[in-house]
């Protein structure tokens, strides 16, 4: 039976009463259901789009102290309710992971930094500095090689992560992502762009490493994070890289979808996937056609990248912008038609209303002492309920709108249940259409309430979801089951 709030009625075949949450406050001031013959969203589950593989963060916290140059392990005492706040407020199912060139090296210098023998400036300068660790491109000399960072990464967020989306009955997305910048002077004696046997020589360990150690093996290998910010990687050498490095993963069983190009502005992608597709043999070797957001204007390129992709019979995600915002998540998911979607990392830290780094981490952690609040960042509160209601597998159907204020997407995820969010761009009236008879919650998260209001509805027979939202925001709605 549903707790209500005053009194629960009937009116156009919809039964709704007002489910009262502890952070819910003053629900009717927020979101109206009535019947108002207004504008409409309509569903149609008979045409299907993209397949959803997630939403992502990079594995990192506030480790790099860059104002004190030194390591900062002060999340360890909140990384229990950080993790919680990630998955089960932020949506979060899917990770990045990254292995630097610099890993190939016989100092292990994050080893150093974590201990305080270096501060941040001097293990920045060793992030690209790689040196071969033999002359055999197929024999590892395990002195050459050092995953400490990549061990850290995977203890504080990609564990915590997966046992807690596997107690919810879900399964982590765990990608593996290779950095070289050119960032860093100090460069070693191998460019790993211009050797394939032995970047795939690298990556094969990791993922060795990886299954060995932890009993993780990687969903899907980014080829090279931002080629279009390295000295060496360009089209042709990722499609070398992808070429040499998946016949050695399959060979120790190993086979993961590979993403490429994920060049920092998306208006270099076309031109970095064409020189992929010059190279021999390249048809269906690649399963995902990435990019990032760095770039104005980047939405007006979606649509070749999305034609490219489907010529090509691939996906598409957008798999890092710092600045992303909700529209752009929409642009990207209704035009880019993408299959995965990343802002950035994990949390920031702020202590005495001083942030540890800019508005590009999905949570914020604000210390005092020995206690902590986690929330929600500007940003991702308003990314977090589509994310939520959006799931791992679900695909994306048809979702038509007459409102021009009001932008709609629906998917049908794997339970069966069907999801529509809508991005509101002012307050109104407005209907939804085609959704099956059942119980929906709807969620508002709006510009002008600190927090969520959420109810529950029963709608009856193909009579219409009637709703008012009072301002701009993100409304979902979501069949429960």
């Amino acid at each position: 039976m549903q707790q209500r709030i005053g009194i629960c009625f009937s009116i156009r075949g919809l039964r709704f009463g007002f489910k009262f949450l502890t952070f819910i406050f003053l629900v009717s001031h927020f979101l109206f259901l009535k019947p108002v013959h207004a504008q409409t969203i309509t569903i149609d589950q008979s045409i299907e789009h993209q397949t959803m593989r997630g939403w992502e963060v990079t594995a990192r916290l506030w480790e790099f102290d860059k104002s004190a140059d030194r390591y900062d392990g002060s999340w360890a005492p909140h990384i229990d309710k950080i993790m919680d706040a990630l998955v089960d407020d932020g949506g979060i199912n899917r990770v990045r992971i990254q292995v630097q060139s610099g890993i190939e090296n016989p100092i292990d210098y994050w080893q150093q930094f974590v201990t305080g023998a270096i501060g941040y400036e001097a293990f920045k300068a060793h992030f690209y500095e790689t040196f071969n660790d033999n002359d055999d491109p197929f024999s590892m000399n395990q002195d050459g090689v050092h995953f400490t960072s990549l061990n850290d990464q995977v203890e504080t967020v990609l564990l915590p992560m997966k046992q807690r989306l596997e107690a919810r009955g879900e399964k982590l997305f765990v990608t593996l992502t290779f950095v070289d910048f050119k960032w860093t002077q100090l460069r070693g004696d191998i460019a790993l762009a211009l050797h394939p046997a032995e970047y795939s020589e690298l990556i094969v360990e990791s993922f060795q490493h990886l299954q060995n150690k932890y009993g993780v093996v990687p969903d899907a290998l980014e080829i090279i994070l931002e080629p279009d910010n390295t000295d060496h990687w360009r089209g042709r050498q990722i499609a070398q890289a992808a070429l040499a490095v998946k016949p050695r993963l399959a060979a120790e069983g190993f086979y993961p979808r590979l993403i490429g190009p994920s060049t920092a502005q998306a208006r270099r992608t076309m031109r970095f996937f064409d020189e992929m597709q010059g190279t021999s043999n390249i048809r269906g070797l690649f399963d995902t056609l990435s990019y990032h957001r760095y770039d104005k204007n980047a939405s007006q390129v979606l649509s070749a990248i999305t034609e490219a992709a489907r010529v090509n019979g691939l996906e598409t995600a957008m798999l890092e912008y710092t600045r992303g915002s909700v529209d752009h998540l929409f642009d990207d998911l209704l035009i880019g038609e993408v299959s995965a979607w990343q802002q950035y990392g994990v949390a920031r830290k702020i202590v005495d209303g001083v942030p540890s780094a800019t508005n590009s981490y999905f949570l914020e952690v604000t210390v005092d002492g020995e206690q902590a609040q986690v929330a929600l960042s500007r940003r991702a509160r308003f990314l977090a309920p589509v994310f939520r209601v959006f799931r791992m597998g679900g695909v994306r159907v048809r979702s038509t709108s007459d409102v021009t204020w009001i932008r709609s997407v629906a998917v049908r995820n794997t339970d069966d249940s069907l999801a529509l969010a809508m991005r509101l761009s002012r307050g109104g009236r407005f209907s939804v259409s085609g959704l099956p008879e059942g119980r929906y919650r709807v969620e508002a998260t709006l510009a002008n309430q600190e927090r969520p209001t959420v109810i529950e509805v029963e709608v009856a027979g193909k009579v219409p979801l009637d709703l008012e939202a009072h301002d701009s925001g993100v409304v979902t709605v979501r069949s429960l089951l």
